[in-house]
């Protein structure tokens, strides 16, 4: 029955793209007509058929991620009744969770991530505390916190620095339960996520849920427009995984684990830049699902300079690349239709788009200086901006956030979405020619505000 479906949808791709084909050659057909341009100029021809085949293609997937928001909305209603009217896990009754929080030099916002923790309304739980041999006080400020909560929940370990994954394994190695919230050391959980995600948790098959991550400081507007990213790429491709159960990149921010899984497939690595990308991968290659949960709300200090942000673009470019290279026998179908669909779509997202889109943009100003249709270059930005609009909105609106981020639509694709572009092309060159590269360990600046003091008792 898989094999059929994946075969049906392979058939369904391939008549898209003649159908985008056909399409493109309409329209040059159509604008080699009405402009003085010739054939014999195969620059410019080869121009025309890029940007048309482009523009079909950006409009068509634009058209496809509205559908699946609006399919995914459906869909997590009629599931989320369906829990409701469930007596499993109610109440006290639900297991478990202990919270891996590993961390390195984050005595900025490692007091107000465990206090946000603390303050979940969440019947059992434990936090364990991984110090991965930090050079400041971050030690002394975890343990500061874990002695407020009056019920001890909290227990603070540190290790000789091995990495983020080693640091997560060895919190896993001293947790107490079957369920495993790893978390990122500024994380902040809104109170009610955990309850959310861990419904899924009563279906066996489930290896992990992914949170819903959203972007804490948005003084600026180098984070509004992250913030814009998050909702419109990175949540919303997770949402459209989510429904195939499926999610290629469990975010290291929130992701909660059945450790039955994760044990049985080795945990955590470190031959990669992106661990919870190879460990995603290594779950749905082993038969397990993953899915998303979109009220599991967690909160992440995003990069303020544009420095650090190209340093974080770059290092999370490395890590996916890596990943596709560690699995690539999943481009051919070895390790499932679930593998080959996520690897795919990483492909596809990581290495063509950005090339694409660049190229496409080349392209627009060489006709423009070619043909003078300088009022084209207006047309250009207007249909970007309309069709990123769109989109935004029907995000927005799916995930409840604020109407302003809207406004950074203007500024979004034509600048934002090229300097990323510009930063995964030259992140995927380095690592075709294997240049070395160190983790790059973005700077906490605790710009997010402070979380009240948990009064459990």
């Amino acid at each position: 029955m898989k094999k059929t479906g994946g075969r049906l949808i392979r058939i369904l791709l391939l008549v898209v793209i003649l159908l985008l084909i056909a399409v493109a050659g309409l329209a040059v057909w159509l604008l080699v007509e009405r402009t003085d341009h010739v054939v014999s100029n195969w620059l410019a021809t080869a121009a025309f058929c890029f940007v048309i085949g482009f523009v079909s293609i950006l409009i068509l997937r634009v058209i496809f991620f509205a559908f699946f928001a609006m399919i995914h909305l459906l869909f997590y209603r009629r599931k989320l009744a369906v829990d409701d009217a469930s007596n499993r896990w109610a109440g006290r009754n639900k297991p478990m969770v202990s919270i891996i929080v590993p961390a390195f030099n984050e005595e900025k916002v490692i007091a107000e991530a465990i206090r946000s923790h603390l303050l979940m309304d969440y019947p059992s739980f434990e936090i364990v505390v991984v110090d991965d041999g930090s050079t400041d006080s971050t030690t002394e400020v975890a343990k500061e916190v874990a002695a407020e909560d009056k019920a001890n929940r909290v227990q603070v370990h540190k290790i000789p620095n091995g990495g983020k994954g080693n640091a997560l394994n060895y919190g896993i190695g001293v947790a107490k339960s079957d369920f495993l919230l790893c978390v990122d050391a500024d994380s902040r959980l809104d109170p009610d996520s955990l309850n959310y995600a861990i419904r899924h948790m009563k279906d066996p098959k489930v290896a992990a849920v992914a949170g819903n991550v959203k972007v804490l400081n948005r003084q600026k507007i180098l984070t509004n427009l992250q913030a814009l990213e998050y909702i419109i790429g990175q949540n919303l491709m997770r949402r459209i995984q989510g429904l195939f159960r499926c999610v290629g990149i469990v975010p290291g921010p929130f992701g909660l684990f059945r450790r039955q899984a994760i044990e049985e497939v080795g945990l955590y690595t470190d031959d990669t830049y992106a661990e919870d990308c190879d460990l995603s991968l290594r779950l749905l290659a082993a038969g397990w699902d993953i899915v998303d949960e979109i009220n599991s709300v967690v909160r992440t200090e995003a990069p303020e300079k544009l420095r650090p942000f190209i340093k974080q673009r770059y290092r999370w470019t490395r890590g996916v690349l890596q990943s596709l290279r560690k699995h690539s026998n999943g481009f051919f179908g070895r390790s499932g239709f679930k593998v080959w669909f996520v690897l795919m779509n990483m492909f596809f997202d990581g290495v063509i788009w950005p090339v694409a889109n660049l190229l496409a943009h080349a392209c627009v100003f060489y006709l423009i200086l070619e043909f003078g249709l300088v009022t084209y270059l207006v047309f250009w930005w207007i249909h970007f901006t309309m069709l990123d609009m769109g989109l935004a909105l029907v995000c927005i609106a799916s995930e409840r956030e604020t109407a302003r981020l809207v406004i950074h639509i203007l500024i979004y694709r034509l600048f934002f979405l090229v300097i990323m572009d510009v930063c995964k092309l030259l992140s995927s060159l380095e690592e075709v020619f294997q240049v070395q590269m160190g983790w790059g360990k973005l700077e906490r600046t605790g710009s997010g505000g402070s979380v009240k003091k948990a009064t459990a008792s």
